[in-house]
């Protein structure tokens, strides 16, 4: 078998962070798999390379694109190999010691009858290590074609590099993910780039505006009608009278496997039959371990819950065909079916108008006139947008610029920044790149510098714009158009610039902006990460760059119904910066100090102006991520808490809601009856009277307070104390893992900290080394997390409750673990046991457990958040 030459080696000093990850590599090559997590600017590249070359053998090298793969050979050959490296294959169909491909030629080559000659050749050559780079496109695309390449090489090492894994995907896309990169090994968390001087020192800051009075509007009468379609369909008896028909309503027990598969939309049929009054079945509520009064009513969700079975094709030959189509009728009548699927909450599509809605512009006016007072000549700002919408160019945008047609997109945000009066606005689009005529001397330089001829630049006068050129690069000179724009751009020729994130994205690098607003309505933690990490590197011309990312809100006013305000929560949920309240590092949308909602103008105007003040203190950004680091108490600690939450837990609310309405009872109680007691006392009235006034006092605060006293002691009931539990919980798994030696260190109890605050618990781990926080914290998010389809269960059931707790997959390899576990549980849970979900009697119970989480809204109950102090 070919080895690489002895001189093979890495020409550069390792960087702190990057040595730890190599000395932990053979730790956890246990299952052949090494799953790294880097953020841009972290070196990956150089990493995969050495982890490659320390499992000295073939190797094969898979990235996202031609461009990508030119890299890592470059890499290779300047880093490692001192130039020469004739061993090196871009062709998977001739390989060689190292063979760089990309996704899309395994895909092609899997796929086609003549893949055995490549797998045979790959065999022969006895290819050692898969590096999968960008492993975060594998969560869809092509993961087949890379699972069955894996299978076909018997005894290959995978090493899998991401700066962005795919944390909000779907349950079975993330299961598909790990099945082949395996659980998370390493990741280099982003506050130590920073203290090393890898990335910048930057922030994140929301802008807000009211939505406008024509997209409240709209959004009212789409609710108004789905309110009426949720009502019309409670009084439908040809409805009723089909569900009570049903299969599995007549014979649960014959049709148990397929209603444990779909469980939700069985409730939903329950639910729909309890909220018209109907009497149910007690062998219907047994399998969902729920009494009829324990049932939630028959709502928005549940009708889309509901109506989404009837008319899906696993549903609908269970149906008559008449009565479905008489169902698609009625959503289509009512605008519920939305590309086939029937949306009664207010969908992505739906919500696109108000997220991509024009009142916008005002924001990126507001803010470009903040960083240009800010940054002056040195101001380098970047806007993205989705779209382009060139009809809006010139003389038609003028206008329209108030018009109701004008649309949030790269060509409108030019035209509005290029009216403010800055003669140094651009615009760069796959299809239409402009630039202002006095950048062309700049542009034309640059275009010398890098080969090019006068003859391959085109700059076209615009008639409605004399002050700007459109830009054209002929014929091969293409592909350095982007190069060519970002050179004068960092040069100063131009201070703004207008793009769609779709072209810049991925791959795209310049460095010299420190101003970011991103006019995207994408919510994904990927694509945010790669729009997001254009700002946060460093520029070597400039070493105290600050740089800030600018996200954009349109509210709408109405508590809990703000799907612009949910689509920036998903995209900070996973990114750490400085909170704004105290000293720490930490992710999630909190770290803000944003008030949970935003009612009036008047608030809106009060955080804008707090963040625009925020963003003029560079001192305080950079402060927040590098002043720690030389203060007396600073631990440098990275660890993950698990901050559960969730409607159902918030009963710490309702408690503390009772505390104060007793209390406002009794308040008014005491001045009632001082207030009587004085009066009879002047007229000379009797002490039973008083008496009798103080107990009529009473009985009036007691009836006060009976609603709310009443929902805190029925979820104590169902739930107990949130904070206990969670407590007992990590406590059972911290104590299994210290026994069973899972911790590298020896970690003491007292490392294990439960904060709680109004209905929230987090449970964190702030002592060990950083895998062993890392194992805990991903242990604990799976036995809190939502129950989907765990091998094993702890269950705690009760006369009063039922709770039950998934087995996590650190602990779920052998019988010992898992009877540990168990042991821990019941010296802290009380009344608990393990259930085997793959057998007969263990799916009834997941089924219920399952049952019991859709009720009481725990799906997002846990949530991972990083902080580091």
């Amino acid at each position: 078998m070919p080895t690489f030459p002895p001189t093979l080696c890495f020409a550069h000093p390792w960087r702190d962070y990057q040595a730890r990850a190599l000395a932990e590599m053979e730790a956890h090559l246990d299952d052949a798999r090494l799953h790294v997590v880097a953020p841009p600017g972290s070196g990956k590249t150089v990493l995969g390379l050495e982890f490659m070359r320390r499992l000295a053998g073939p190797s094969l090298v898979v990235a996202p694109t031609r461009t990508i793969q030119s890299q890592w050979a470059e890499r290779l050959r300047q880093d490692f190999a001192a130039g020469a490296a004739d061993w090196i294959s871009l062709d998977l169909r001739q390989p060689g010691l190292v063979t760089i491909t990309t996704y899309q030629m395994v895909d092609q080559v899997m796929s086609q009858p003549g893949a055995e000659p490549v797998l045979a050749a790959l065999r022969a050559l006895g290819v050692q290590t898969l590096l999968l780079d960008e492993a975060h496109h594998l969560k869809q695309a092509w993961w087949q074609s890379i699972i069955d390449l894996r299978k076909r090489i018997e005894g290959v090492h995978t090493i899998s590099l991401t700066a962005t894994p795919p944390y909000d995907s779907s349950a079975a896309e993330w299961e598909r993910y790990i099945q082949l990169c395996g659980e998370i090994d390493m990741e280099i968390p982003v506050p130590e780039l920073v203290l090393n001087g890898d990335l910048c020192p930057h922030v994140d800051l929301l802008y807000f505006e009211f939505a406008s009075p024509e997209d409240l509007q709209q959004r009212a009468s789409f609710q108004s009608q789905i309110n009426e379609l949720v009502a019309d369909l409670l009084h439908r008896d040809s409805l009723a009278g089909q569900i009570n028909k049903h299969p599995w309503l007549l014979d649960p027990e014959a049709h148990e496997a397929d209603i444990y598969a779909e469980v939700e939309w069985f409730s939903s049929l329950l639910i729909y039959l309890h909220t018209r009054g109907a009497r149910l079945q007690p062998e219907l509520l047994e399998l969902l371990d729920a009494e009829a009064g324990e049932l939630p009513c028959f709502d928005t969700e549940w009708a889309q819950v509901l109506l989404r079975g009837i008319v899906s094709k696993k549903q609908r030959s269970l149906w008559p065909q008449d009565f479905v189509r008489q169902i698609e009728a009625l959503l289509k009548q009512r605008g519920a079916i939305e590309r086939g699927h029937v949306h009664l909450l207010p969908s992505h599509a739906r919500n696109r108008r108000l997220m991509r809605s024009a009142t916008k512009l005002r924001s990126i006016e507001a803010i470009v006139r903040v960083e240009r007072e800010t940054h002056g000549a040195d101001l380098r700002l970047l806007v993205l947008s989705d779209y382009i919408y060139p009809e809006f160019l010139g003389t038609h945008c003028e206008r329209s610029r108030n018009a109701k047609s004008l649309k949030l997109g790269a060509v409108p945000i030019f035209e509005r920044l290029r009216q403010l009066g800055d003669e140094r606005v651009g615009l760069l689009t796959g299809s239409l790149v402009i630039i202002p005529a006095s950048a062309a001397g700049t542009l034309l330089e640059v275009c010398r510098e890098r080969g090019l001829s006068s003859a391959d630049v085109r700059l076209e006068v615009i008639e409605a714009l004399p002050d700007y050129r459109a830009l054209t690069l002929l014929r091969g000179a293409s592909r350095q158009l982007v190069p060519v724009m970002t050179e004068t751009f960092a040069r100063g020729a131009i201070h703004i610039l207008s793009g769609t994130q779709a072209l810049l994205g991925e791959g795209w690098d310049a460095p010299c902006i420190n101003s970011l607003i991103i006019a995207s309505n994408v919510g994904s933690f990927v694509s945010s990460n790669q729009i997001r990490g254009r700002a946060i590197r460093t520029n070597p011309s400039s070493p105290l760059k600050v740089s800030k990312i600018w996200h954009l809100v349109t509210l709408t006013g109405v508590p809990h119904d703000e799907p612009d305000l949910d689509c920036v929560r998903r995209r900070l949920k996973t990114f750490v910066g400085p909170n704004h309240r105290e000293a720490a590092i930490q992710s999630g949308y909190e770290r803000l100090g944003i008030p949970a909602s935003i009612l009036t103008p008047q608030q809106c105007a009060q955080v804008n102006d707090e963040m625009q003040a925020l963003s003029a203190n560079a001192s305080w950004i950079r402060q927040a991520w590098l002043g720690p680091a030389n203060a007396p108490d600073w631990k440098g600690l990275f660890y993950r808490s698990i901050q559960v939450k969730g409607r159902k837990l918030m009963h710490y609310a309702y408690l503390w809601r009772t505390v104060e309405a007793v209390l406002y009872g009794a308040a008014l109680s005491i001045l009632g009856v001082g207030f009587d007691a004085f009066r009879h006392m002047l007229s000379g009235g009797r002490g039973l009277a008083v008496w009798g006034m103080l107990l009529l006092m009473l009985l009036i605060g007691l009836l006060r307070i009976a609603p709310d006293l009443w929902r805190a002691l029925r979820l104590y009931r169902q739930y107990g104390l949130t904070g206990v539990t969670a407590d007992r919980v990590g406590r059972s798994l911290f104590r299994t893992m210290h026994t069973l030696g899972k911790f590298d260190e020896d970690v003491p109890e007292q490392a294990l900290t439960v904060d709680r605050f109004m209905g929230q618990v987090s449970v964190s781990l702030k002592g060990g080394n950083r895998m062993d926080r890392h194992h805990f914290a991903t242990a604990f998010l799976e036995m809190m997390g939502p129950i989907r389809s765990p091998h094993y269960l702890i269950s705690s059931v009760t006369s009063a409750r039922s709770s039950y707790f998934p087995v996590p997959e650190l602990l779920r390899g052998s019988e010992a673990e898992r009877a540990e576990l168990l042991r821990q549980a019941k010296r802290l849970m009380g009344n608990v046991r393990l259930v085997n979900c793959r057998s007969r009697e263990g799916r009834r119970v997941l089924l219920q457990a399952r049952a019991c989480s859709i009720f009481n809204e725990w799906e997002d109950a846990g949530e991972s958040l990083s902080r580091w102090e």
